[in-house]
């Protein structure tokens, strides 16, 4: 067993599991399931102490795997095949960053986020699969601490995150990284995104109230409903750090851990 803190999974293409945190507080840490939940393998890099990190990890269709995160000053953002090796790295100096988060993209390619110069510089990078930048932007003023980052299947990106503690914020951008609208939610911290038809589910964390929340909008920002569920998380001062699943009969299933793994499902509306 492994004991570590961790921020983000994702399911592999063989019914396993990719997890990726931190391990005793100072090593970034990536970690391979099988279906079981039997350790293959595992990887840490030793960094900054106590600001070394991965907050995102995607599996690609190759078998492999991306993560992204922290290292001190340094975004990061790592290659790595099925065995857990390392095909390339990239890193980027942003002067102070929480966290950096990646999704893959319908060309084959992926988009990394990420906030600098304490939060009121938004950068979103595309890179192919060799590593390389195909485009950069940076949203100055933004003041957006990212949670998620995701594509819909117009090649349009949606960004999640917070101003500040409670209010969460969602942006839109085209697919070459120009912000089209940015909305400001009073749910809490953006931290998953989902997507069906002309409907974008955004999942909320409100760390004052411990409660996770959804919202139901259309892609051009208008808000059909907005609901809290109190009572399912016990947040007990711990950060709330949701993840979610619409299914094919569009229901919602979200999660969020503290103290015990806490879920709910609900329908769509």
């Amino acid at each position: 067993s492994i004991e570590m803190e961790a921020y983000a999974a994702d399911n592999t293409i063989d019914s396993g599991y990719v997890f990726v945190g931190r391990h005793a507080g100072s090593e970034a840490l990536i970690v391979r399931l099988d279906s079981l939940s039997n350790i293959i393998w595992s990887k840490t890099m030793i960094g900054t102490p106590g600001q070394a990190k991965f907050t995102d990890v995607i599996a690609t269709s190759d078998s492999g795997y991306v993560a992204a995160g922290i290292n001190g000053m340094e975004v990061l953002c790592i290659k790595f095949n099925q065995y857990g090796d390392t095909i390339w790295t990239q890193s980027y100096d942003t002067g102070a960053s929480e966290g950096a988060y990646v999704t893959p993209t319908y060309d084959s390619n992926f988009v990394l986020t990420y906030a600098t110069s304490q939060n009121s510089i938004l950068s979103v990078v595309k890179i192919d699969q060799g590593g390389n930048t195909i485009w950069s932007s940076k949203l100055d003023g933004v003041a957006t601490v990212p949670r998620t980052i995701a594509e819909s299947t117009d090649s349009t990106l949606y960004i999640g995150g917070a101003i500040g503690w409670s209010t969460g914020v969602i942006l839109k951008l085209n697919y070459d990284g120009q912000l089209l609208w940015a909305k400001e939610l009073d749910l809490g911290e953006v931290q998953d995104v989902e997507f069906m038809a002309d409907s974008v589910f955004i999942m909320c964390a409100d760390y004052s109230w411990g409660t996770p929340g959804v919202i139901k909008m259309d892609t051009a920002a208008n808000i059909s409903w907005a609901k809290r569920y109190p009572g399912y998380i016990d947040n007990s001062g711990l950060n709330l750090f949701m993840r979610s699943y619409l299914k094919e009969d569009a229901t919602i299933i979200f999660s969020a851990p503290t103290l015990m793994v806490g879920a709910n499902v609900i329908n769509q509306i």
